[in-house]
């Protein structure tokens, strides 16, 4: 079963960790996963045309101001609670509000269990829509499709993920990954999601329970970014030919999302050694995200700012320590076809 409403896809995905760029603000993370999310996807900040910030507690928030760095004022910004991302950010590209969305977001990663002190993932995202994937035929293979995006306040877990499967017209047989985050991270009650009806089948067919990305560690839109990597092929883990991924999030206040991808194109992941020398988001970046992180370079962010208007960067991040760009970064050619 399949549904032929119009989707929304990620076409660019990019992680900042705090731990990984020294004197890192907020502002400073958002600005780098913008960068990265937009190298991924092989365009400038142009082409957005609605910008989302996101927060998660009245003192932890992506700042809107960060999207004036990328140097076009024409994209609207505005600001949504942290579970209610993605579920915005596609909902407006599926009923035609957008073409090209970028999403910016916090995800909480414990640093210190002990001392119980976090420190923020800052994750980036580019949704774009059919048309936009159409026209940008150089994504086909690396985008992911958003089969579905279910949001509930509900204790029972079954209601948002039945609603999801409808929402994406599949049945739980189809799925190869299952990861389960938040409140429901318990081994047991991993086993009572799982154990009931909608994921009664051989142990042939069961999916697999996946821990987030030993180096992420974090919530969310990071793990979703695991998601995408694992799709395109670029991780080493089994699980070669998978095609439908599910997340189920919930968070402290008894929300739960829950979110579907599969490969836009339709396929089954490659194999890591299939697209080991296909050139795509890693030419532009430099290196493979999904096995190491790195921070941005002066030449990483002028590549991809708005080439309309005033393309001279703020004065503030050359100097800034804030920022501490350095002057390498991904393929220069690469970054010259923007």
């Amino acid at each position: 079963m399949s549904t032929n409403k119009a989707a929304a896809h990620i076409a660019g995905v990019g992680i900042s960790l705090s731990e990984t760029e020294s004197n890192a603000s907020i502002e400073s993370l958002a600005v780098s996963a913008g960068t990265k999310a937009l190298l991924d996807a092989g365009i400038t900040y142009a082409k957005i045309d609605l910008s989302i910030a996101t927060f998660s507690e009245p003192e932890l928030r992506v700042p809107k101001s960060c999207f004036r760095t990328f140097g076009n004022q024409k994209a609207a910004v505005t600001e949504v609670e942290n579970h209610a991302a993605l579920f915005t950010a596609a909902s407006c590209v599926r009923s035609q509000q957008a073409e090209c969305v970028l999403l910016v977001g916090i995800d909480l990663k414990a640093s210190d269990r002990a001392r119980s002190t976090k420190l923020p993932a800052v994750v980036a995202m580019v949704i774009v829509s059919d048309l936009f994937l159409t026209a940008h035929a150089y994504l086909k293979d690396s985008a992911a499709r958003i089969r579905a995006c279910a949001l509930a306040m509900s204790k029972d877990a079954r209601a948002p993920v039945q609603a999801a499967l409808r929402q994406a017209g599949i049945e739980a047989k189809d799925l190869q990954i299952v990861e389960i985050q938040g409140q429901l991270s318990a081994p047991s009650a991993r086993r009572e999601l799982l154990a009931n009806k909608e994921f009664e089948y051989s142990a042939k067919q069961s999916p697999t329970t996946l821990e987030p990305l030993k180096d992420l560690g974090a919530l969310g839109m990071a793990g979703l970014c695991g998601f995408v990597w694992r799709l395109r092929g670029w991780t080493k883990e089994p699980h070669a030919r998978l095609q439908n991924a599910l997340q189920y999030t919930q968070g402290p206040d008894g929300s739960a999302t829950v979110v579907i991808l599969c490969r836009s194109e339709g396929q089954a992941a490659p194999s890591h050694e299939e697209v080991r020398h296909l050139r795509d988001g890693r030419e532009r970046l430099g290196y493979n995200p999904a096995e190491e992180t790195r921070g941005i370079s002066l030449e990483d962010l002028e590549g991809v700012r708005s080439r309309e208007g005033d393309r001279m960067l703020p004065e503030h991040l050359g100097q800034s320590k804030q920022f501490s760009l350095l002057p390498r970064g991904g393929d220069r050619a690469a970054l010259a076809r923007l």
